[in-house]
C-alpha cells in the first residue's frame, strides 16, 4: 500500500495531489486512486493539453482531476473526471489555432458562458498492446468531450470534412444566433 500527498506550485495557485495505491507485485495487479485538485492548467499545460491538439496556450484557470484505476490481468479500466475552472486561452488571431481539437474563437465563446466545465471519461485498454497509450486514450476522450460541451457534433467531423464545417457552423450559429 502506497499513500502520498503533496502539491504542485503553478504560477496562480498551489494545488493538491493525492495518490494511493495497491499492488499484487507477483500478477501486476492493481488499484490507484489519484486526485488533483486547484492545480494551475498553464502549469500541465506542455504536458497535458499539447498532446491533445491544443495549439492555443492556455492562460489561466485550474484542473481538479479524479482518476480511479483498476489493473487485472494487464487489462485496464480507470473512469474518472476532469473539471476545467475559470479556464482562459489567449487569442493570437490565427483563424487556425484549436483548443482540443476546436477552433479557438469557437473555444473563446463558450467559455465566457461556462466557469466550470466538467468531463467525465472511462479508459479500457489492454497494457500489453503497444498500440494503446493511456495518454493518447485520455486526450482523445478530453477533446471529445470539450467538442460535446461546445456543441460540435463529433460524428460529423470524423467523417468528412463537409462534416467538420457543418458542426463548426452549427456551433456558430447556435452561440452567436441566426
Amino acid at each position: 500500500m502506497l499513500d502520498m500527498n503533496g502539491s504542485i506550485k503553478g504560477p496562480s495557485h498551489t494545488g493538491t495531489v493525492a495518490f494511493n495505491d495497491w499492488m499484487k507485485i507477483a500478477s501486476k495487479d492493481s488499484q490507484t486512486h489519484t486526485t488533483l485538485r486547484n492545480v494551475d492548467i498553464a502549469t500541465l499545460d506542455p504536458y497535458l493539453l499539447e498532446k491533445a491538439g491544443a495549439m492555443t496556450a492556455v492562460t489561466g484557470g485550474t484542473l481538479d482531476l479524479t482518476l480511479n484505476a483498476t489493473v487485472h490481468k494487464y487489462q485496464i479500466h480507470a473512469p474518472g473526471s476532469v473539471t476545467l475552472n475559470r479556464l482562459q486561452l489567449s487569442d493570437d488571431g490565427n483563424p487556425l489555432d484549436t483548443f482540443l481539437t476546436i477552433p479557438t474563437k469557437i473555444s473563446i465563446a463558450v467559455l465566457k458562458n461556462h466557469d466550470q466545465i466538467k468531463l467525465d471519461f472511462e479508459l479500457d485498454g489492454d497494457l500489453h498492446d503497444p498500440k494503446f497509450s493511456l495518454n493518447e486514450s485520455l486526450m482523445k476522450k478530453l477533446a471529445a468531450g470539450f467538442a460535446k460541451v461546445v456543441g460540435v457534433n463529433t460524428e460529423g467531423v470524423a467523417k468528412n470534412t463537409g462534416g467538420v464545417l457543418k458542426s463548426i457552423g452549427d456551433t456558430l450559429k447556435n452561440l452567436f444566433g441566426k
